[in-house]
């Protein structure tokens, strides 16, 4: 029993040192980069193929992308630090990712920094709106102190 019961452990042992992805296996026995394949270190899964981005209003989008044909993924993002840093500019959204990435429902967002603009035409003045009404306030603080 004991002998069955080694060798079923042993096994076992043997079967998860197999598990080692390319990337484990390159950073354990120093190896250089050139020996590492990027598509094939996954755990034997596909790389994620991104296959659309969506804009859904209010700085949210939606990334389709799919692991295998049949089955596709959705991820609802909102507020995502790159596409705030290029302010959804789909011409610079377009050079980071590859050629056959769709995207749809971007002019909604010029739309909506268009009703942005008319909604606050004095989002820059404010600061000049209040240094004349401190100005204003010391010119009659002043006034009423002389008499």
């Amino acid at each position: 029993m004991k002998t069955i019961l080694t060798s079923l452990v042993i096994a076992f042992a043997i079967q998860l040192s197999f598990g080692q992805t390319d990337v484990i296996a390159l950073k354990s026995h120093s190896g250089t980069l050139d020996q590492l394949d990027s598509k094939e270190g996954n755990f034997g899964l596909p790389p994620r193929e991104v296959d659309s981005i969506i804009y859904i209003g209010q700085g949210c989008i939606v990334e389709v992308s799919h692991h295998f044909q049949p089955y596709y993924e959705r991820d609802t993002m909102c507020e995502n630090y790159l596409m705030k840093e290029y302010d959804y500019n789909v011409t610079e959204l377009k050079k980071m990712y590859p050629a056959h990435v769709k995207f749809v429902n971007f002019e909604m967002r010029e739309k909506e920094q268009k009703q942005e603009r008319k909604r606050r035409p004095f989002k820059n003045s404010i600061p000049f709106i209040l240094a004349g009404i401190l100005v204003g306030g010391a010119g009659i603080y002043r006034q009423r102190n002389k008499k």
